[in-house]
């Protein structure tokens, strides 16, 4: 078992921020919504690969030319994760799916699938390079129809990185088994009952708000592997205050799982 978080933070300072992310086992490459309205979500993305921008409350997609996401924070990360012991490191960006439903959706979720796998795909591929890349879709809403186009846009990023799907919404339990691509989904817990979680079919990653409870862990870890335990969502909105309980609790999870003999995980 591995514990991270899941990507925002509510540092006004990329450094202070880069020095709390690096406590984790898995490092996460943060924004700063605090700090920059543009960091939060779906206008991180859209302002950084100018596709986009809000009019009259809505978001406005201009699918056109070929563009790249660019990491404002890219080299301040790099610098502290070269002189670190972590092997792998992670980034979330915003799904195509939540993307389409935050639009004006004059372009059709296909299309915008279509315009986001060659920027998706050039960011793995080129952070890949630096570490055990682990990439998060964050996709809170999800609808049927989009489960299939996600799947397919998983096997045209993926390469040899890791590809997860975070979502804070709660969702059927069927829907999520129906994105058996991904390598992991990050659900919350705290949104279902033990019963559900017990029926998720991969049950790589699990975000919590929640103490440990030992019954449910030996449940739900039982021939899990390689295990990554977030916080049950970004941590963007925080005070910072809150930072360092979160980060312990996360931790005291995993500590009881070793010593229950949960190590395996």
């Amino acid at each position: 078992m591995e514990i991270t978080h899941v990507g925002s933070l509510p540092h006004l300072d990329i450094s202070s921020a880069l020095d709390y992310t690096f406590l984790f086992d898995v490092p996460v490459m943060p924004s700063l919504p605090q700090l920059h309205e543009n960091e939060f979500m779906h206008l991180d993305l859209v302002t950084n690969v100018g596709m986009g921008e809000m009019l009259n409350g809505k978001l406005s997609l201009n699918l056109k030319g070929e563009v790249s996401y660019k990491y404002k924070y890219l080299n301040q990360f790099l610098h502290q994760f070269d002189r670190t012991n972590h092997e792998s490191f992670k980034f979330q960006l915003i799904g195509p799916s939540t993307l389409w439903s935050l639009s004006d959706k004059i372009n059709s979720l296909e299309e915008i699938i279509k315009f986001l796998t060659p920027v998706y795909a050039k960011l793995v591929q080129s952070l890949a390079r630096y570490g055990d890349f682990i990439f998060v879709l964050d996709e809170p809403i999800l609808n049927q129809d989009s489960l299939s186009l996600l799947n397919q846009l998983v096997t045209s990023i993926k390469g040899d990185s890791i590809i997860g799907l975070h979502t804070c919404a709660k969702q059927e339990i069927t829907t999520l088994n129906k994105l058996e691509n991904f390598d992991f989904l990050n659900i919350d817990a705290d949104l279902y009952s033990h019963e559900e979680l017990i029926g998720v079919n991969n049950k790589r990653s699990l975000g919590t708000s929640l103490e440990y409870d030992q019954e449910f862990w030996q449940l739900f870890l039982k021939n899990t592997h390689n295990f990554l335990l977030t916080p049950s969502c970004g941590l963007g909105i925080k005070n910072i205050k809150e930072l360092e309980p979160i980060f312990n609790r996360l931790q005291g999870i995993k500590r009881n799982c070793l010593a229950s003999n949960l190590n395996e995980f």
